[in-house]
């Protein structure tokens, strides 16, 4: 019997991005990509769960950090594995961020930090 794969949820609405995380955790990692934060969202009220979330900041329709606020409020145990991804967010959503206590991944990140993360949650 094998080890188990961790889930990893990668949220951007930016679709080179999402793929070049993907391909960064490819054979470490089943990896489910969501363009948007409404998607994600519905991932989580079926009850799905994921060893990492990796959460744009700034996208159209709902910011990463209100997607983490729902989120949360459907599976508090999310908390642990987010992690905001973000090249250029406001003030103000800096500091929602600062304030998540969640961590955080600079945009233009390094591979091995991507892989450095999904180690952390083995």
């Amino acid at each position: 019997m094998g080890e188990r794969v961790p889930e990893v949820l990668v949220v951007d609405d930016d679709p080179e991005v999402a793929r070049t995380i993907e391909r960064a955790l490819r054979g470490k990692a089943r990896v489910t990509i969501e363009s948007s934060g409404r998607a994600a969202l519905s991932r989580f009220a079926q009850g799905e769960q994921f060893e990492l979330v990796l959460c744009d900041v700034m996208m159209p329709e709902m910011t990463g950090t209100e997607l983490y606020d729902k989120a949360r409020a459907l599976d508090p145990g999310v908390v642990g594995a987010w992690v905001f991804v973000t090249g250029g967010a406001t003030p103000g959503e800096r500091a929602r961020v600062a304030a998540s206590g969640a961590r955080c991944l600079a945009k233009p990140f390094v591979l091995a930090d991507l892989q450095a993360l999904l180690r952390s949650k083995r």
